[in-house]
């Protein structure tokens, strides 16, 4: 077994800003929950990485005290030491920091412009954000794949239910995520899209309500393990449908990409009570009636975020639609690059 990587001697204490984009999950998700990809041969996932961003900045402060603070909540957790800060405030950073373990004192600030519940994954991309500021506070260069692995087991630990794997992907690599889940694994596919097009194509909308992607998950989790036949078939035509807007992704087939990107959201709709909600319904039949192709719930379901595909010549009615159905249009920019770090001081 190799050992840890140490950190390098000339590790940096100069301050670090970390920022990583969340994501549009397109189709597949739930099923990228280990061990579910195993039950279900050909599962996939297709995301997207949007121009919505998590922030981490880390500098130092004096001997070994320790200040987390978090801008958009409004919350603060400071001690002597890690080891000191106690309670149930900010447990993400607080687990990632304790593991990753920094030397010294130092004042972590958090930013993040997703809405908290808004299904698009905002939590894993500020874990990516946190972790690899941390590296760099440290001076350490951790591969991509084993983030995905700290940031997974570290969200897992802090939910107390399973997580999966398709969330940390965009935060860490950008673009369109295509990733394969099989007996041997996850591995990352090479699909062939036209991201320009399909940026003018995607529109996000936020219904406002927030949601809660671990007791959905969940609830599918023990209910494959209890052997629920429909859910086990619906589960099923997520994966068809996936593999469907691939193939149309690939080809440049809009009207075949709609049609499987709403299979997916009907099966979605089905898997528990509660993933539909008046509010995104609200919002997706007034995006349908000004001209949008297809809709899916971003994350779990149960509120937050709904995505749509549009031609691009109907994408201002759509958003003037959702704003008139009661939600708010959110970026849907496509974000080529991931999680990027540079040296700045926090807020």
């Amino acid at each position: 077994m190799k050992s840890a990587q140490r950190p390098r001697a000339s590790a940096s204490r100069r301050a670090v800003h970390a920022v990583a984009p969340v994501r549009i999950d397109l189709a597949g998700g739930t099923v990228d929950l280990w061990p579910l990809y195993v039950l279900f041969p050909g599962a996939a996932t297709i995301n997207v990485a949007v121009r919505i961003f998590a922030h981490c900045w880390i500098e130092p402060l004096s001997g070994r005290r320790v200040r987390i603070e978090s801008l958009d909540q409004g919350v603060v957790a400071e001690g002597d030491s890690l080891a000191s800060i106690a309670g149930s405030a900010l447990p993400l950073p607080r687990v990632l920091a304790s593991e990753l373990a920094p030397e010294g004192g130092f004042r972590m600030v958090l930013r993040a412009e997703a809405p908290a519940g808004s299904g698009l994954g905002g939590s894993s991309a500020l874990a990516v954000a946190i972790a690899t500021a941390l590296d760099a506070w440290r001076g350490q260069r951790r591969s991509k794949w084993r983030t995905v692995e700290v940031c997974r087991n570290a969200e897992a630990r802090v939910l107390g239910v399973p997580t999966g794997d398709q969330d940390y992907h965009p935060p860490l690599w950008g673009g369109l995520v295509a990733l394969r889940f099989g007996l041997t694994g996850v591995a990352r596919e090479a699909l062939t899209v036209d991201l320009d097009e399909l940026e003018r194509r995607l529109v996000l909308g936020y219904s406002g309500v927030s949601r809660s992607s671990g007791l959905n998950n969940w609830d599918v989790f023990r209910g494959v393990v209890e052997r629920r036949s429909a859910l086990t078939r619906r589960l099923g035509a997520i994966v068809d449908a996936t593999r469907a807007l691939g193939e149309a992704l690939e080809a440049g087939n809009w009207p075949a990409a709609a049609a499987a990107m709403d299979e997916e959201w009907a099966a979605r709709a089905k898997l528990a009570p509660g993933i539909r909600t008046p509010e995104l319904d609200r919002i997706e039949r007034a995006a349908r009636r000004a001209g949008a192709t297809a809709a899916k719930v971003c994350g779990a379901g149960g509120g937050g975020c709904i995505a749509f595909l549009t031609a691009p010549e109907r994408r201002g009615a759509v958003e003037a639609a959702i704003e008139r159905g009661g939600g708010q249009v959110l970026p849907s920019a496509i974000v080529r690059r991931g999680v990027r770090v540079r040296h700045a001081s926090a807020p």
